[in-house]
């Protein structure tokens, strides 16, 4: 993509440039650039004067087509990299001018990836880099599957004399640095800032020898302990910064260190090795306990230890003091000495810690009393500085506390960076927390993580969405009682939570329902972490596994552990990460793709061990709409190769199952079946009824048959007999093949076929289910009436359930009357029961998961048996999807029976009806009102009023929005923008045509679907749609021809027919050239000719990439041997001397060619290409009539020759414009397409074939010219006639240049 190309206007550019970066201070840069980059040339302009948008870059790991275009342009001004995924999308060879780079995965980084970085050019000219991690609790045992960077390879790398670091940071809290061997270490000499963790202390020593320049050193480790130590050498550095931290995060349980344990003189030797040095000195021993009142370097040796730091000018003290209830006052009293004041120290208290003012540290353990409990030697500190606790990013506190609003509203205003709290369980405290935080005015919108124990505590809700509205990462310990966790809590947590972290001590009875709250509340997550030794030893956990597609390298390292154990794989989406030979006991397969799945990975299923071994395999596809060509970009299989592997007696599969309802199977050959003994369940969707008969002759053990297909139509050959048992046979006619929403009539319909092929079973069936509701009756009556369904129901002695659906006649109809027919005995006697609803007669209870146009509600409904409909409660327990008028006479109370009746309910569609005014005037809330097992909703558009408040509280839990977009787009109201960014993932959008609203339509959508994850358009008018041999279409260009229209192995055919007219005319011209002995270069061009043909066909037939390759390269092949003709047309050189040798024509024709073959190989750019071609054809067309004005081609022959040459050209042209430009209107005129690209091809071929007469009559008089001058020159004789040399002769209409009489001779001939 080009900067170019964003010369559009939208609404953005009005903004004036301060508005823009106004909007931008909201937005990270890596939302800046890949939202407003190419949205119009200004935006872009601006992003590239201003350095600060584009310095800075997070590595992206979605969108990398449309990354890759964007770092073509911006990648060179990157000078800071941040690499958040184990994905490395980019390599850093991608970054010319990097100067800083962060790795901050959440759980490490692989170390392949970490020997790739430190291998590239890029790295050696680093000026910082930095390794950070994630915090999620403490103790690295409790992490799984990691990954962990070789330590070595680190040390070598970075204590390198080669490389350019001045800063380097190491913070893998969960595997701290160990030093095994110095002699890898080389001297460098520009580090000047270090920031390690180190398991021992005692380790520094060693590193910093090599780092003579160093100023800065922030160490996080364990204590040096009492025990024996080497003495440790001199460090001659000057230090300008220290900063040191005793930490326990290497520890597995929250003890601190014990003091008596530790070396304290070992620790002050340490940094008075820097006493001349250090500006700054900052001490935490907050993980060091003392067992008396006073801090673990206590006052004095304090004291002693500051005195000699003569530069010194920060001083950062945090640390503990004893459990025991202490005399704050006590401890700050010893702090009172003229040294601390002089130097502006000041200390305060808070519980058991001691900390310097104003408090530097990030953290900030158990906030009991608020701030009103600290104590200070300098009060007025505490009240006078607002910076104070400005540092804070991290608090804990107790669910149930003391603390009231008051406390709350200065942590919002005294901790601008608090960005993570741990709320924790304590007895002590009740909750006073009665009040709304709404109605306060209190949002700490800082913090974006949460530590809990669990989700179970009261009024946890009003935290997160009030108190704490941008919680992403949530860090759980689930070691305690879990229970159900309240309603409103869940779309809370979907819409929120990113990143989820479970630390578990144990697996035990309760992780099964803890994984099931998991799964409810956390759908949305893009990161989660489980956290147990156990988790892997329970095999129910894992022998089910959806395909993973992202964080590949962590799911590599867990399916080398787990693979064997998965017995049922599913494929959601078509990048297939992992190969089926990971899987080696695998025995289900589910292929459940949105929009298909591709034919080449198919196959290598196919092709695999695993797939032998398979008992169930599933092809499924996720309904959207009714008509297979509203589908784009779809993936379809190969259906003859399908059926060839599942039809074969070498597989073990048991079940098989075919659901794409985009593309039915049609049978064509049934030599390449096999006979499958061990198939037990059939579910298909056919194309043609008459196919099942010869599958069934493949299946003998077959017991269930699922049939999707249109109705047996009449006028069939007669099928063959069927021989299998049959226990379940379950068939619905469906027009999801059909193109339009009309039913099948009646009268197409053979009916005898239908009864017959049930009939077939009727000894064995035990179950029979039959949806009728797509044939349409012009009787009051359904389809198969009571009478004919009577008889055949009574043959069946082993029928134990019966489930039907019919459609009765459109007019108005009496329900009672047809319900009557069902009075019988007979039904009463099998304890079937009807029921019927407007216009569809079903069985109850009803047994199917769709339900139409629900208008009154179940009142409106009527039974031959009315007790039915109230005494079962279980009545329409199967119904997963339902139709309503958006704007209905339904209330409360229907929608409360939906909630009630309709437990699986998962998709609704509503559409408008005039006929039903909207009678819902109040809250969906305030009834208690709430579908939340529905996830799809379908709708005409998104404006119709009130529509949010269905989002909001009816649907809450809708994910997957179909629109039907055909209808007029107004704008949106404001209220739905967040909502359908918060929940939407899944968008399909079907439109008809695309007209002048598609541009307003693509902008509503780019502004209100911000945050989807799958978006699918539709419309016939996108590309053509129809599928055959080789979709889909990988072309850059489709003709206004219908795609696979004649048959589905060429998918133009009459563009593709009419190709060859070319390589008829051009084999003519070329068997004659041979004949006649003319020139090479006719003889070329008349090759050139046939294959445009060849190429024009392979294309039009296959609309494949290569394909257009095959068309275009040739074309320009062809105008260039043209182009040597034309302008060499009057030349006479030899050919051993200079014709091939140094002709600087043919030369740079060559080069010119293979030029044009590399860059068009390259990018398909159909605009240039077409450019480029006309100004070759009009170049040639201009130089040949100027060839025929020259005075020995001025013949009226060729004059004329000429003429209709033109015309074929202009009227070749036109037919290609017309075709181009008004493809929609030829369409639409009829159902008759002139197919005016065919007729291109064939005004084109004609042409072609008059110019080369035309070349071939101009080089005849040119040769014959020349021979004149010579016999002139040696004996002057009468003029020269033109047309006295050249002889047209006419061979069914066309014209050929007449050799017979007058033969080139060998002396001048090319």
């Amino acid at each position: 993509m080009d900067v170019t190309n964003t010369k559009s206007t939208t609404w953005f550019d009005p903004f004036p440039t301060e508005i823009t970066f106004l909007i931008f201070d909201y937005l990270s840069n890596n939302d800046i650039i890949y939202t407003f980059f190419f949205l119009s040339e200004r935006i872009t302009d601006l992003l590239l004067e201003n350095k600060r948008y584009i310095t800075y870059l997070k590595l992206p790991t979605t969108n990398v087509k449309t990354w890759e275009n964007i770092l073509s342009i911006i990648s060179a001004r990157i000078e800071s990299l941040n690499i958040n995924s184990i994905d490395m999308t980019f390599s850093l060879t991608c970054f010319s001018n990097l100067k800083s780079l962060i790795i901050s995965c959440p759980y490490g980084f692989p170390d392949e990836e970490l020997k790739l970085i430190f291998a590239s050019e890029q790295f050696e000219s680093l000026h910082s880099f930095r390794i950070l991690e994630t915090e999620v609790g403490c103790g690295s045992n409790s992490h799984l599957y990691d990954y962990y960077p070789s330590q070595d390879y680190v040390f070598k790398k970075i204590f390198n004399k080669k490389n350019s670091l001045k800063t380097f940071e190491y913070l893998l809290k969960t595997s701290p640095l160990v030093i095994s061997n110095t002699n890898i270490f080389e001297t460098n000499f520009n580090l000047h800032s270090l920031t390690l963790l180190l398991k021992d202390f005692e380790d520094i020593y060693s590193l910093l020898s090599y780092t003579p320049n160093l100023e800065y050193l922030y160490l996080l480790s364990e204590p040096p302990y009492r025990r024996i130590r080497i003495s440790p050498s001199k460090i001659s550095i000057k230090l300008k910064k220290l900063c040191l931290r005793l930490d326990c995060k290497e520890r597995t349980d929250d003890i601190r260190f014990w003091y008596e344990d530790i070396d304290l003189n070992q620790l002050t030797n340490f940094i008075k090795e820097f006493s001349s040095s250090l500006i700054c000195l900052s001490l935490d021993l907050n993980e060091i306990q003392n067992k008396t009142d006073d801090i673990p370097l206590n006052h004095i040796k304090l004291k002693e230890l500051l005195e000699i730091m003569k530069n010194l000018q920060k001083f950062h003290l945090r640390a503990y003091v004893a459990d025991n209830e202490i005399d704050k006052n006590l401890v700050l009293s010893k702090f009172n000495d003229p040294f601390w004041s002089d130097h502006n120290w000041s200390f305060g208290m808070n519980e058991y810690v001691f900390f310097t003012l104003p408090y530097q540290f990030d953290d900030f353990e158990r906030i009991y009393e608020g701030y009103n409990d600290m104590k200070s030697e300098n009060p007025e500190i505490l009240t006078n500085i607002p910076d104070l606790w400005s540092s804070v990013k991290s608090i804990s506190l107790p669910f149930q506390s003391k603390y009231d609003f008051n406390f709350l509203k200065e942590l919002q205003i005294k901790l601008p960076k608090l960005n993570k709290i741990s709320l924790y369980n304590d007895s002590d405290y009740s909750d006073q927390l009665e009040h709304s935080y709404e109605e306060h005015n209190i949002c700490l919108d800082t913090v974006t993580t949460v530590h809990l124990d669990w989700l179970t505590r009261t009024k946890i809700q009003n935290w997160l969405i009030f108190l704490l509205p941008n919680v992403k990462h949530l860090i759980l310990d689930a070691d305690e009682e879990m229970s159900s966790i309240e309603n409103e809590l869940i779309p809370i947590l979907n819409n929120k939570i990113q990143q989820l972290d479970i630390k578990m001590g144990s697996i035990d009875d309760r992780f099964e329902q803890f994984i099931k709250i998991i799964y409810i509340y956390f759908s949305n997550i893009q990161y989660t972490h489980f956290k147990s030794t156990e988790f892997y030893d329970n095999k129910r956990y894992i022998s089910y596994l959806k395909l993973p597609t992202t964080n590949l390298k962590t799911w590599k390292n867990i399916l080398s552990i787990i693979s064997p154990r998965i017995e049922c794989l599913n494929i959601n989406s078509i990048d297939v990460t992992f190969s089926l030979t990971c899987f080696s006991n695998l025995k289900s397969l589910i292929i459940s793709c949105p929009y298909g799945f591709p034919d080449e990975e198919l196959k290598l299923i196919f092709a695999s061990e695993q797939f032998e071994s398979i008992h169930l395999f599933r092809i499924l596809e996720t309904e959207v709409g009714c008509g297979s060509n509203s589908h784009l970009y779809d993936y379809y299989l190969s259906q003859d190769y399908v059926l060839k592997k599942i039809f074969n007696k070498k597989n073990s599969l048991r079940t098989f199952e075919y659901l794409l309802k985009t593309s039915p199977l049609a049978i064509y050959d049934t030599n390449i079946f096999e006979t499958n003994f061990n198939l037990y369940s059939l579910t298909l969707i056919l194309k043609d009824f008459k196919d099942i008969y010869s599958l069934l002759s493949y299946t003998p053990n077959l017991e269930y048959l699922y049939l999707l297909s249109e109705p047996p139509y009449r006028i069939r050959i007669p099928p063959s007999k069927i021989s299998i048992k049959l226990k379940k046979l379950c068939l619905r006619f469906d027009c999801k093949e059909r193109t339009d929403d009309i039913r099948f009539w009646y009268e197409d319909i053979d009916l005898n076929q239908l009864t017959n092929f049930i009939k077939e079973f009727s000894s064995s069936l035990i179950c029979l289910s039959l949806d009728l509701n797509e044939i349409q009756n012009k009787t009051d009556d359904f389809p198969l009436n009571h009478i004919k369904l009577k008889e055949l129901l009574e043959i069946m002695v082993n029928l134990q359930k019966f489930h039907l659906r019919a459609y009765v006649a459109d007019n108005q109809i009496d329900k009672n009357l047809i319900l009557s027919k069902f009075n019988d005995p007979f039904w009463s006697d099998h304890n079937w029961s009807f029921g019927m609803n407007e216009y569809v007669l079903f069985t109850l209870p009803y047994q199917f998961d769709d339900f139409e146009r629900i208008y009154e509600g179940y009142n409106d409904m009527k039974s031959q048996n009315p007790e039915i409909l109230t005494n079962i409660p279980e009545l329409w327990s199967s119904v997963k999807s339902i139709s309503l008028p958006f704007q209905s006479k339904y209330d409360f109370n229907f929608l409360k029976e939906l909630q009630i009746k309709l437990p699986k309910l998962n998709k609704i569609s509503l559409y408008n009806d005039s006929d039903y005014s909207d009678q819902l005037e109040h809250s969906y809330e305030e009834h208690n009102i709430c579908l939340d097992t529905v996830t799809t909703l379908h709708l005409d558009w998104l404006t119709p009023t009130k529509i949010q408040d269905w989002l909001i509280f009816l649907l809450p839990n809708v994910k997957h929005l179909i629109l039907d977009a055909d209808e007029e787009m107004s704008s949106i109201e404001n209220e739905l923008i967040p909502i359908l960014n918060n929940k939407i993932q899944q968008l399909d959008i079907k439109m008809g045509s695309i007209d002048d609203r598609f541009e307003q339509f693509i902008k509503i959508i780019y502004i209100y679907f911000s945050n989807i994850q799958y978006i699918h358009f539709k419309s016939t008018e996108f590309y053509d749609t129809n599928i055959g041999y080789w979709s889909p279409s990988t072309s850059s260009i489709d003709w206004c021809e219908r795609n696979y229209v004649v048959t589905e192995y060429i998918a133009e055919f009459w563009n593709c027919i009419s190709s060859f007219s070319m390589c008829i005319l051009g084999t003519i011209l070329f068997i004659r050239g041979l004949y006649n002995n003319v020139e090479t270069r006719f003889s070329l061009s008349s090759l050139g000719f046939v294959l445009v043909g060849l190429g024009s066909a392979y294309f039009h037939g296959t609309l494949t990439h290569l394909g257009q390759m095959a068309d275009e390269l040739p074309m320009v092949y062809s105008m260039i041997i043209w182009g040597f003709i034309l302008y060499r047309m009057n030349e006479f050189k030899q050919i051993k001397t200079k014709l091939f040798a140094t002709d600087i024509l043919v030369v740079f024709g060559i080069f010119y060619g293979l030029l044009w073959t590399y860059v068009h190989s390259l990018q398909t750019f159909v605009l240039v290409f077409q450019i480029h071609f006309t100004l070759m054809v009009l170049v040639a067309l201009i130089k040949l009539i100027y060839l025929y004005r020259q005075p020995y081609h001025h013949v009226y022959r060729i004059k004329y020759l000429l003429m209709i040459h033109l015309v074929l050209l202009i009227s070749a042209f036109v037919c290609w414009i017309i075709d181009q430009q008004l493809c929609e209107q030829m369409n639409n005129i009829s159902q008759f397409n002139p197919q005016l690209h065919a007729w291109w091809h064939v005004f084109g071929a004609f042409h072609c074939h008059l110019g080369i007469v035309c070349g071939e009559a101009m080089r005849l008089l040119s040769i014959k010219h020349r021979q004149h001058q010579i016999k002139i020159f040696r004996s002057p004789q009468q003029s020269f006639k033109p047309d006295d040399h050249l002889h047209i002769v006419y061979y069914l209409g066309l014209p050929y240049i007449d050799y017979s009489k007058e033969k080139q001779t060998n002396k001048t001939k090319d």
